[in-house]
């Protein structure tokens, strides 16, 4: 398992998406000055993982 990509819809409706390779949580300034925080865990089924 490792950490899946994260999508989290923003207040201002934007969508954030990033890949948690670096094994932290992503943020991004949105908007309004709005912080998002999203962690998603799940497993990886891009690479083909049963």
């Amino acid at each position: 398992m490792r950490v899946g990509v994260i999508q989290v819809a923003a207040p201002a409706g934007q969508i954030m998406g990033g890949q948690g390779d670096s094994g932290g949580p992503m943020f991004k300034k949105v908007t309004g000055g709005v912080q998002a925080r999203g962690i998603l865990i799940s497993a990886d089924t891009t690479a083909g993982a049963p």
